[in-house]
């Protein structure tokens, strides 16, 4: 018997909710379902996150076919300076919240972050892979 896991029914997409701290697993079709409810999706790294994005964005495109120049209007209408919902801004970060690019991913060393493998790395550079 082969492995089989069905990403439209079975749920593997990390969502959290208003309210809760915990983010709760939903399918593909429930988390499309019900996208109002969600707040945000919370994987465990920004690489993860972003490609769960894309692909519940792909299924809208091939959903919500766009035939033309209005349509592609309606549905992407983003305004940088819009009061309430700046387009890929985040209206309510301090000032004093920039911060390096590298606290994106836990591969990389930032501040006084330690990098994961280094109490490992004199070991690993004595393994003779030769035997």
């Amino acid at each position: 018997m082969t492995a089989s896991f069905n990403l439209v029914d079975r749920p593997w997409i990390p969502c959290q909710f208003a309210g809760t701290a915990v983010p709760h697993d939903l399918s593909l079709r429930d988390a499309l379902a019900r996208a109002k409810e969600i707040t945000g999706i919370v994987a465990d790294s920004p690489l993860e996150t972003i490609a769960v994005h894309r692909l519940l964005l792909a299924v809208l495109h091939r959903i919500f076919r766009v035939v033309d120049d209005a349509d592609w209007s309606q549905l992407w209408e983003a305004d940088c300076f819009d009061a309430e919902r700046p387009f890929y801004q985040a209206p309510g970060l301090p000032e004093a919240a920039g911060t390096t690019v590298a606290k994106l991913g836990h591969e990389f060393s930032a501040g006084n972050k330690r990098r994961p493998l280094r109490p490992f790395m004199g070991h690993i550079a004595a393994v003779d892979p030769g035997g």
